[in-house]
């Protein structure tokens, strides 16, 4: 009993039954259409759809309608009939009779007379050059290049060979003869040059009492395929104008189209013809190498047409083809290798969530159900659901292995098995953990199946049930296994939330460098063992053969980042599936096209859902049903978007775009609208755009249709436009408007040169006055430079005389400074060493030292930096040398603190020094040191200057105090304070003294200071050298330093050894 309701469940369904749709577009009055009924479209040389309307012409680019246009009033009145000539003119015939020809941007309106006014049903044109315009009513309109009519009707001329017919259309043989169809059938005229006219030579008999609405030449020479009302489509061959010369066949019998009412035939390359069946929809047939009527398609309302009364086909310059309606606009099919399927019996339902081909049948899966197409999509469809022990769980994964045994993966209730000819679902794997049982992948290499979960990959011997692990625990990086793979080689690969591409079965693997942080969705494998792996990044190429990696991202030209599927095609490319559309990488190329709504893609692309049929239709599963796409219906895109400039303002004022652009002297806003043509996919056209002269480089990639420019001045400039559609068809030369902007007269180059030519002759008299006046002023200067001169020459004399005056006493005072100084010999016997390096500034020197032992034990030696230099500082030192040997030797001064506050003193009382008067500030800067001969001490009173000892290798800074001698007091101070320091030395230690001119004095590269750093630096380095290197190193150093710089100050240096 439990086998009956599985017999009822499995329902054997035509497949015609499916609903499948080819993705039209419509453009209506909604879309900016300006009226619904259209009628005529053709293409003009800048790659813009025209269409006749019931309310006129309108322009399409393939975003904005247009229908304001330059030149002559086009009539409101249906355009019929449109030629595009060889000389580029676009021509619409109206139902009053009048013709539009648009040529360089303009309208032109040609009016023939009265009598020749009716419906204009077709228009050709001859070899000449001549357009033939065939009225339906009132005969043959001929007008020359010119655009002269020079034939129409003459309703006097009872032998006008087109009176009482009613003319549809024409064709103009190679014999420069006439087809014409008319309400009985198809009439023959000959063209006679000597008359200038066309004689009737006979009607087909084959069509008599035929109304052929249509008429048009085929891939093959002399064969023409007329369109009756009601009576199908016939095939005429033949040529000349006798009437026995052709033949006429019907075709299509048993095709559909044996009654169809035909108006429109169009042959789309030689393997395709488009037939229009008003009011059934419109017919394609495939041709074979003979030219018969092969497969054909219905295209109706049930699959995607908008109408079926269709009044004209049009395909494009891209292989789109158009589709005239009358009540609902224009249609466009710009794909035929995309068709949509709803699979499911259910309409509310349309998830195909798995796809798998095994043979001849192809298995989709939903939730809680499968359906089986049988014979490659043409005999019939069966469901299984429930009640055949499917679980009600959405179906994520289906695998048939080589017997045709199928494996069903689930999203919660783990892994089923349905046997070749059963209909009855068996559990195959259920865990108890829940994570194992969510499937999301199945895969075999002919012996295991490999199933991807959330818990990692099990593998499962069909055959003994046994089950192996792979999981974190065991090595992998996730356990969320979004996808597996069995290479070519056997080799198992896993799609998991790690750097790069892993085998479980084996050690490779291929990690992206830097290690980011990448969840891989889908694998498949391409051509020359290549691993294609979708994640959220993008797709990645893995060529373990060359070791290289390949990304493409949205940068690329991906719709997205986020990739659910990935397949590749019988023609190497690889497909990559997204929410709402899909890409496709051309691996040779390495060029990207993107599919999205324009394409039909209104769904979301389910995971791994997608699979090959064996005579190579691609099949994917979405949330909307099942896409197929037939790589053998695509057409390659290889057109670039045709660019065209549509308005240009400059600041208020409308120019026209047909030729360079010239103004006047001033400053201009530009605004410059532009339009990349391609109907294929507008939406996808980006430009560039560069005004040469004015901007740096190309701008940005945008989908802006136009730039602007604030103010531009004068200057000869070029607007370069680029533009690359969605599948990387780029403009190879960029389309250029010259603009110039005239120079203002200032800047002109005569202009220029004559300005320069009356500055240079303004400069040359001027010149020529200057000279004239300077050489007077010099005849008048040189003779009070004589009368000046002698005056010098005696001043100097007298100048000369005072200066060797001065400079001898100079000398005598140096002679005196010096015989006051001790000589160096009393300090080379009272130490083991020492030295003196004294270099006045002047002649005479402000900077004197003292030396003298003043009793047995206690030797005194002075270092003393007196105010100024030269004189001033001269007589300081004699006033100090004076005092310091006074003070030193009187009874009672036995320390140098009391050495330096009497000197103190007696300065200022001698300069007159004090607070209630405004006397001198000079004094001195001074160092007493005391040196105990018998034991070695040393003691140190010292106003301001710093002394440096060297007791063995430790250097010892000894700090002045904060006190010169002399100067006056400051208010809050009654008395200066000197302090003695006191050092316990051994022989052969080193104390130095020395005034501020050493460390002042500017030198070096730099020509800074020497400063205390550097002195210490320099003794640190000198100082366990013998004192007469010690004398000559400071002194070469010192001149050294100094090298053509001025001395800025007199320089003491002292060191004594103990």
């Amino acid at each position: 009993m439990k086998s009956l309701p599985v017999l009822i469940l499995i329902l054997m369904l035509p497949v015609s039954g499916l609903a499948q749709t080819y993705q039209f577009s419509t453009y209506g009055l909604d879309e900016g259409m300006f009226d619904k009924f259209t009628y005529t479209i053709n293409q003009d040389e800048q790659g813009f759809l025209w269409i006749g309307t019931g309310d006129g012409l309108c322009r399409f680019d393939g975003k904005v309608f247009e229908n304001e246009f330059r030149g002559d009033s086009i009539p409101r009145s249906i355009a019929h009939a449109s030629l595009l000539d060889s000389r580029g003119r676009l021509w619409f015939g109206h139902e009053n009779g009048l013709l539009s020809v648009y040529q360089d941007g303009a309208f032109r309106l040609i009016m023939p007379g009265d009598n020749h006014r009716s419906k204009i049903t077709a228009i050709r044109e001859d070899k000449s050059g001549n357009i033939l315009v065939l009225c339906q009513q009132s005969g043959l309109l001929v007008i020359d290049g010119d655009l002269n009519i020079i034939r129409e009707r003459n309703p006097e001329d009872p032998e006008d060979p087109f009176a009482d017919r009613f003319l549809y259309d024409l064709h103009i043989t190679p014999g420069d003869n006439l087809l014409v169809a008319t309400q009985n059938g198809v009439s023959i005229f000959r063209h006679d040059e000597e008359l200038g006219n066309y004689i009737h030579t006979g009607d087909l008999s084959g069509l008599l009492y035929l109304g052929v609405q249509e008429l048009a030449g085929s891939i093959h020479e002399d064969e023409y395929w007329a369109g009756t009302q009601d009576d199908g489509i016939y095939k005429i061959t033949g040529s000349g104008y006798d009437p026995e010369g052709y033949r006429v066949e019907k075709i299509g019998q048993g095709e559909g189209i044996e009654y169809a009412s035909v108006s429109s035939i169009v042959f789309d390359g030689e393997k395709r013809v488009w037939i229009n069946s008003f009011g059934e929809g419109i017919y394609r047939y495939d041709l074979d190498e003979s030219g018969k009527l092969g497969a054909s398609l219905l295209f109706n309302t049930e699959i995607g047409l908008p109408n079926t009364y269709i009044n004209q086909i049009f395909v494009d310059e891209e292989g789109n083809q158009w589709f005239s309606t009358p009540g609902d606009g224009i249609a466009v099919l710009r794909d035929q290798a995309f068709t949509f399927y709803t699979i499911w019996e259910d309409e509310t339902y349309t998830d195909v969530s798995a796809v798998e081909v095994d043979g001849e049948t192809v298995w989709f899966g939903g939730k809680g159900r499968l359906a089986a197409v049988r014979g490659n999509g043409n005999e019939e469809i069966s469901y299984l659901g429930r009640a055949n022990g499917l679980p009600d769980d959405v179906v994520s994964a289906i695998y048939a292995d080589e017997n045709h045994d199928l494996y069903i993966g689930t999203e919660t209730k783990g892994l089923y098995r349905l046997r070749a000819g059963s209909s009855w679902l068996v559990p195959l794997v259920f865990s108890r953990n829940s994570l194992e049982n969510n499937v999301h992948a199945i895969d075999g290499d002919g012996k295991l199946l490999y199933v991807a979960t959330n818990n990692g990959v099990y593998t499962l011997d069909p055959v003994s049930g046994e089950r192996t692990f792979f999981s974190t625990a065991n090595g992998l990086p996730h356990n969320k296994v979004n996808d597996v793979l069995v290479d070519r080689n056997g080799l198992v690969w896993i799609a998991t939330l790690t750097p790069g591409l892993i085998s479980i079965n084996s050690d490779q693997q291929f990690l992206i460098s830097g290690k980011p942080k990448l969840e891989f969705k889908t694998l498949v494998e391409g051509e020359d063992g290549v691993i294609w792996a979708g994640s959220d990044r993008g797709v990645f190429e893995f060529d373990m053969n060359r070791d290289t990696l390949i990304h493409y991202g949205t940068d690329q030209g991906l719709k997205s980042d986020y990739t659910y599927s990935i397949a590749r095609d019988p023609e190497g490319n690889i497909w990559a599936g997204h929410r709402m559309g899909i890409s496709s990488i051309n691996v040779g190329r390495k060029q990207v096209r993107v599919y999205g709504r324009e394409s039909g893609f209104n769904s979301d692309i389910r995971n791994n859902a997608v699979d090959l049929t064996s005579t190579g239709q691609m099949l994917i599963g979405s949330s909307g049903g099942v896409i197929q796409y037939d790589t053998y219906q695509a057409r390659e895109d290889t057109m670039a978007p045709r660019l065209t400039i549509k308005a240009i303002d400059i600041s208020g004022v409308a120019y026209e775009p047909d030729e360079a652009i010239k103004l006047k002297y001033g400053r201009y806003r530009i605004r410059i609208d532009f339009v990349g043509i391609n109907f294929n996919n507008p939406e996808q056209v980006t430009y560039q755009y560069k005004l040469d002269n004015y901007d740096q480089g190309w701008s940005h990639v945008s989908d802006q249709g136009f730039a602007s420019y604030g103010r531009v001045e004068d200057g000869d400039y070029t607007f370069m436009l680029r533009a690359c559609d969605g599948n990387g068809n780029c403009s190879q030369v960029p389309l250029t408007l010259d603009i110039s902007v005239k120079i203002p007269i200032w800047k002109a180059w005569w202009f220029i040169f004559s300005l320069v030519m009356l500055v240079l002759t303004i400069i040359f008299v001027v010149f020529k006055i200057r000279e004239r006046n300077q050489k007077a002023i010099q005849e008048y200067l040189q003779r009070q430079l004589d009368e000046r001169t002698r005056e010098v020459v005696q001043q100097k004399e007298e100048i000369e005389v005072k200066n060797r005056d001065i400079t001898d006493s100079l000398n005598y005072a140096q002679r005196i400074q010096a015989s006051i100084l001790p000589p160096i010999k009393k300090l080379h016997d009272a130490f083991t060493g020492s030295f003196v390096f004294y270099q006045p500034r002047d002649i005479v020197s402000g900077d004197f030292y003292w030396y003298e032992q003043v009793d047995e034990n206690r030797f005194i030696v002075v270092c003393a930096d007196s105010t100024g230099h030269g004189v001033p500082g001269a007589f300081m030192s004699m006033i100090g040398t004076t005092l310091i040997k006074d003070i030193c030797l009187r009874d009672g001064i036995t320390r140098p603190s009391q050495v330096l506050t009497t000197l103190d003193e007696e300065v200022r009382e001698a300069l007159n020094q004090n607070v209630e008067t405004s006397g001198s500030n000079d004094g001195m800067d001074i160092i007493v040191a005391e040196v105990d001969m018998r034991t070695f001490k040393i003691t140190i009173s010292s106003a301001m200057r710093p002394v440096i000892i060297y007791s063995g290798s430790e250097q010892i800074y000894v700090k002045g105090s904060r006190s010169s001698i002399g100067g006056q007091l400051d208010d809050d101070r009654v008395e200066k304070d000197f302090i003695d320091q006191e050092f316990q030395l051994k022989k052969g230690d080193i104390v130095y003294m020395f005034s501020d001119g050493y460390p002042d004095q500017f030198g070096g590269p730099l020509g800074r200071k020497f400063k205390m750093v550097r002195l210490k630096n320099l003794l640190r380095d000198i100082h366990d050298k013998p004192m007469d290197e010690q004398y000559n190193y400071n002194k070469s150093n010192f001149f050294l330093w100094k090298e053509d710089l001025e001395q800025v100050d007199d320089v003491l240096f002292m060191g004594i050894r103990i």
